[in-house]
């Protein structure tokens, strides 16, 4: 790990202190966490510009190879994904709120 100095104006320093105080994290963590957030943007950034660059030129082969596929089983295929999603995320919810209310009802036992 490495130190790393930064300056800043009093009134940003206090802001961001003031943020770190509200998150109940301290400042070092706050900044990390930023940084974190900051690295993954660029990250994906650099490789949606290399996917584009490789893709550079080949938008009428790519046109072509969609107008070979039938467009109604594609739609159909999308919609049985959706719903298999659908399902998952009700199960999962479904799932959180019984556990959720096991806790209440354990707590009111208690």
């Amino acid at each position: 790990m490495s130190a790393l100095t930064v300056r800043l104006p009093d009134e940003k320093h206090a802001r961001l202190k003031a943020l770190a105080k509200s998150r109940g994290t301290p400042l070092n963590r706050l900044i990390d966490e930023m940084t974190t957030l900051m690295l993954a943007e660029f990250d994906a950034e650099t490789r949606f510009r290399i996917r584009a660059a490789r893709g550079a030129g080949k938008i009428p082969r790519g046109l072509a190879l969609l107008k070979k596929r039938p467009a109604e089983n594609h739609r159909d295929e999308c919609v049985n994904r959706d719903q298999r999603r659908i399902t998952s995320t009700n199960w999962r919810n479904n799932s959180l709120l019984r556990s959720f209310k096991k806790r209440m009802l354990y707590e009111q036992a208690a």
